[in-house]
């Protein structure tokens, strides 16, 4: 993942180091935890299986293009800040560092299709 983010950056020519912002696995906001995951159910997550995120962004791009990766340290192939459908031995930890849906829509909200 991190290899095609590095490539749109350079291709859209972003700056070519990206600015990079860690949240460590003590980061759990558990007044913004989405609707479905109890206090409690993050506390013993958070504590039993910690994950920590770090996020690159490549600025200054054409057109004002910017390249975001997030990558889930310790985590597993769940969607971040979502529901653990299946066992945490089958697909990985989840992670409540980060709420993808939320990202994507600040993300996306700032940019629009041009013309």
């Amino acid at each position: 993942m991190m290899e095609c983010a590095k490539l749109l950056a350079q291709h859209y020519k972003c700056s070519p180091e990206p600015e990079v912002t860690h949240w460590p696995s003590t980061h759990l906001d558990l007044d913004c935890l989405p609707y479905w995951v109890s206090r409690q159910d993050a506390l013993t997550i958070a504590t039993h299986y910690p994950t920590s995120v770090t996020r690159y962004r490549w600025v200054g791009g054409v057109s004002g293009v910017e390249v975001v990766a997030y990558v889930i340290w310790n985590g597993g192939h769940v969607w971040p800040g979502g529901t653990q459908y299946v066992t945490i031995g089958t697909v990985g930890r989840q992670t409540y560092v980060i709420d993808a849906t939320d990202l994507l829509w600040q993300h996306l909200s700032k940019h629009s299709l041009q013309d």
